[in-house]
């Protein structure tokens, strides 16, 4: 075997000695540091996760050349906000492909929609009437039953498009009277 080629093979050969025992080490101490100094912002008590080696968790893990201030996030109470009890609103149709009924549960900051179909649907679209925008849309394998979840708030100007069977016949029903 050629010198040239035998360096390499010595290289990883005698690589755990300068590593340590484990080559990840380094690693998972700089994750628990950042982790930490992460936690230390957030408003509840940080959770603290033990250094994995005898190193200080008040020195950067990078060989313990940048200080960090041990910042303790301030708590404050404040008082919660009391948000409306949901409201729940039932809407059916009956189309020429399949019964339709939507379970509106609105709960003020955004709200989610329970739609049962008689024939299996392959796919929905929630669309605003108002502007015909499509808010959101998803794709189903003839289920019989799916949940929508909208993070806007509801306003009574919405509609939903349920594509049934395997032509995908568009099947509609208005959830606001």
């Amino acid at each position: 075997m050629r010198p040239s080629r035998l360096i390499p093979v010595l290289l990883l050969l005698a690589a755990p000695a300068f590593c340590g025992s484990d080559p990840f080490e380094n690693v998972i101490t700089k994750w628990a540091w950042a982790i930490n100094e992460l936690q230390s912002h957030r408003r509840e008590s940080p959770v603290t996760y033990p250094p994995v080696n005898s190193q200080s968790s008040q020195t950067a893990p990078s060989g313990g050349h940048h200080a960090v201030k041990n910042h303790k996030a301030e708590t404050t109470t404040t008082k919660p906000v009391d948000l409306p009890a949901p409201i729940k609103s039932t809407f059916k149709a009956n189309t020429a492909w399949t019964g339709i009924t939507a379970n509106v549960i609105d709960f003020g900051t955004h709200f989610t929609v329970d739609v049962t179909t008689d024939q299996p649907a392959n796919g929905w679209a929630l669309k605003r009437q108002s502007t015909k925008e499509i808010v959101l849309k998803g794709s189903l394998n003839n289920q019989f039953y799916f949940q929508i979840d909208c993070p806007e708030k509801f306003v009574r100007d919405y509609g939903i498009t349920v594509f049934i069977g395997d032509n995908s016949y568009p099947c509609f029903i208005q959830i606001f009277q």
